[in-house]
C-alpha cells in the first residue's frame, strides 16, 4: 500500500487572480530595486567618500559587499525555513514580505545616512538581512 501524496506535493487546484500576480510582481521588483539601486550607485559613491586615507574605494566596496553577501547567504535559507513554519491569519508568507520590505526601506534610509565605513557595512548588512526576509517569502509564494 502506497501512502497518498501530501497536500504540498499536489498540483495547484485553484487559479490565482490577477491581483495576486500583480502583487507578487511588485514585491519582487521592489526587492530587486532595493538591492541593485544601492549596489550600482550609492555604495560606490559612499565608499569613495568614506574610504580612510590610504585605503582605496574599491577595497572598501569589496569589504562592504562581501560582508553583505555573507549575511545574505545565511539570511535567505533561514528566513525561508522560518516562513515555512509561520502560522498567522494573513498566511505564511505575507508577514515576512511586509516586514522584510518595510525593514528594507528603513535599512536603506540608514544606509543613505552612513558617515563611516562601519556604518556603511552595518547598513548594507541590514539591507541584505531584511530584504532577504522578504525575498525568501516571495520566492516561496
Amino acid at each position: 500500500m502506497t501512502p497518498n501524496p501530501s497536500l504540498a506535493l499536489r498540483e495547484p487546484s485553484e487559479r490565482v487572480g490577477r491581483g495576486w500576480t500583480a502583487s507578487l510582481s511588485l514585491a519582487n521588483g521592489a526587492i530587486w530595486v532595493g538591492w541593485y539601486g544601492p549596489l550600482q550607485i550609492l555604495l560606490a559613491v559612499q565608499a569613495e567618500d568614506l574610504a580612510p586615507a590610504g585605503t582605496s574605494k574599491e577595497t572598501v566596496l569589496a569589504w562592504v559587499t562581501g560582508v553583505g553577501a555573507v549575511v545574505s547567504l545565511a539570511a535567505n535559507p533561514l528566513f525561508g525555513a522560518v516562513s515555512d513554519r509561520t502560522t498567522s491569519r494573513w498566511g505564511r508568507r505575507t508577514p515576512w514580505i511586509v516586514a522584510g520590505t518595510a525593514g528594507g526601506a528603513l535599512s536603506l534610509l540608514l544606509l543613505s545616512a552612513a558617515d563611516s565605513v562601519w556604518w556603511l557595512a552595518a547598513g548594507w548588512c541590514l539591507v541584505q538581512l531584511t530584504l532577504n526576509a522578504a525575498f525568501a517569502a516571495v520566492t516561496a509564494a
